[in-house]
């Protein structure tokens, strides 16, 4: 019968303190999820994931096409040869054929 309330009382002690804690913040911003989205592309493109890199930057344009960071993307598309859409070491599709 002790042990039974020690232990009840040792979880509640847990949970409570539980409670207390402050979890660290993400660094995902809800003000901001363009920059988000051009976070994200970067890291991919630093990892070398190039087709995620253009996916996630094809979204940003898409669903944000008047911020800046999409106007950012735009031009990362457009210059990047790593990003275009006919990569020269890649077999190109159809639409890129001479």
């Amino acid at each position: 019968m002790l042990i039974r309330a020690a232990r009840a009382f040792i979880i509640v002690l847990l949970c409570g303190l539980a409670a207390c804690v402050q979890w660290p913040q993400t660094h995902a911003s809800s003000k901001h999820p363009d920059k988000v989205l051009f976070d994200s592309a970067a890291s991919s493109i630093d990892h070398e994931r190039f087709d995620v890199a253009r996916i996630t930057l094809k979204t940003l344009i898409n669903t944000y096409p008047n911020s800046s960071w999409a106007t950012r993307a735009r031009h990362l598309l457009k210059d990047d040869q790593r990003l275009a859409k006919c990569v020269p070491w890649s077999v190109p599709p159809d639409d890129c054929r001479p």
